[in-house]
């Protein structure tokens, strides 16, 4: 069993939720499903403490893991990228089954599709902070951010999609945006929203999608 964080928000736990079924049954064979424990949270309070009480969010995540841990999953996928932030900061988080890092999975799935140059797609908060540029970096990756415009888009964007929204326009604005950077080797959407609008048969390059590498890395490591 899987024990999923979800929540975080709604419509990209479905794409975990969805990934983790197809893996199932390509893997075990068709009529199989994934054996799976889903915690989805109210996520409101969360994201809005993110500036402001960082403390909540340390609070909050410390005590979903515990919870999950306690069902004794083979493997605790949290089902977002900015709360790895406050997962890398519970150095006393003693837990007896692992957490699949986020970062740490699409390092290894960029790593095998040789790309080393790499565009970092995500929200404001993660592209700001950094926390996710220098993970990538330390596996060796040269990452580089977009302008500030453009993630104040991307952020305006990501928001909508939060919320269950999704327009035509929001596609149209990351092949635009995309187009730009055609002198790396690659993208990683550092988002599990961005997914959602992004067609990686459209982009110039190879999309590396966060909840995709989550979910194959967690999958890998329970099979």
């Amino acid at each position: 069993m899987i024990a999923l964080l979800g929540g975080t928000s709604w419509p990209s736990t479905i794409e975990y939720y969805k990934r983790f079924n197809e893996l199932a049954e390509t893997t075990l064979g068709p009529g199989h499903s994934a054996e799976l424990l889903l915690r989805s949270v109210d996520y409101h309070d969360v994201r809005a403490n993110y500036s402001t009480d960082w403390t909540f969010v340390q609070d909050f995540l410390r005590k979903s893991l515990v919870e999950l841990d306690g069902y004794d999953p083979k493997a605790i996928v949290i089902c977002n990228n900015t709360l790895h932030k406050a997962y890398d900061q519970l150095t006393d988080l003693e837990l007896t089954n692992p957490v699949v890092h986020i970062v740490d999975a699409v390092a290894e799935q960029t790593k095998q599709k040789e790309l080393r140059n790499l565009l970092l797609l995500g929200t404001q908060f993660t592209l700001e902070d950094g926390f996710y540029q220098r993970r990538l970096e330390s596996h060796g990756f040269g990452v580089q951010l977009p302008s500030a415009s453009e993630i104040t888009e991307i952020q305006r964007i990501q928001t909508l999609v939060s919320q269950g929204k999704m327009e035509q326009e929001f596609f149209d604005s990351f092949f635009t945006l995309l187009n730009k950077y055609t002198h790396l080797d690659g993208v990683v959407l550092a988002c599990t929203e961005l997914p959602l609008v992004v067609k990686n048969d459209e982009a110039p390059f190879p999309v590396i999608s966060s909840i995709e590498a989550h979910v194959a890395v967690a999958w890998e490591l329970i099979s």
